[in-house]
This record gives C-alpha cells, sequence and structure tokens, in this order.
C-alpha cells in the first residue's frame, strides 16, 4: 500500500515541480536535483507517518495488520488514541537506530518494541471472533 502510494506521491511531486520551474521560466536541471529531493523526501515522511497515525488512530491497525489478523491496542486491550498513534508512529526513529528497538522485541517479555514502550502499546493478535 505504501509503495503504490509513494509511486503516485513521487509522480505527483515530480510534475508539481517541473510546473512550478516553467511557470517561473526555468527547467529541470542536475542543479535542481537536490531540492527536488528534500522536497519528495520531506513528502514522503509526511506520507508515511499520515498512514500509520491515521490507521493505528482509527482502527488500531494497517492493511498489513489487517491481513495478518494483528491489532495495536492501548492497556487493557482498549483503542488507542490518535495521542498514542502519533507517538508510536514518531517512535519509529528511535527503534530504527541500528534496529535496535525492533530487536528489543526478541529479548522483552511482552515482546515490545521500544516504539510501543514509548506509547504505551501493545501488537496483539485478534481472536478470529472478534475480527469478523
Amino acid at each position: 500500500m505504501l509503495a503504490a502510494c509513494s509511486v503516485v506521491l513521487f509522480y505527483l511531486t515530480y510534475v508539481g515541480y517541473r510546473l512550478g520551474l516553467f511557470a517561473h521560466g526555468r527547467s529541470f536541471r542536475a542543479r535542481n536535483l537536490m531540492d527536488f529531493l528534500h522536497l519528495v523526501a520531506a513528502s514522503w515522511i509526511c506520507l508515511v507517518a499520515g498512514y500509520f497515525v491515521l490507521f493505528h488512530g482509527m482502527e488500531g491497525r494497517t492493511i498489513g495488520k489487517w491481513l495478518l489478523g494483528l491489532r495495536v491496542v492501548g492497556e487493557n486491550r482498549r483503542p488507542i488514541t490518535y495521542g498514542q498513534a502519533i507517538v508510536r508512529s514518531g517512535s519509529y526513529l528511535w527503534s530504527l537506530i541500528f534496529g535496535l528497538g525492533f530487536f528489543w522485541v526478541l529479548f522483552h517479555r511482552e515482546k515490545r518494541g521500544w516504539h510501543d514502550l514509548l506509547a504505551g502499546t501493545w501488537v496483539v493478535r485478534e481472536d478470529s471472533a472478534r475480527a469478523r
């Protein structure tokens, strides 16, 4: 899902950037490449963060978690808030440092990564009766 959205986002950013340059009488050249790549990177970060915050905040699961029968929950299996979804998504950066935050799941007794610990969330398997 994110890959498909990323391709569309890249194309729309490219078209918009080219139109903006054209409107100012400039053309797309190698010297504009870094500005364009910074714009693409910033928009991609917004897309990814928005995807995780929106889906986790709404239903507690992304499309991948839905396919695997998983859900992100708060304390006492309650739905997480958008605030927790924001903290969890923002904490992915900490978990990504050398992969230690995700690797931590292997050693934590509750199988929680750093992003889950910081946000106060758990990833649980849904009961088949509740998933319907």
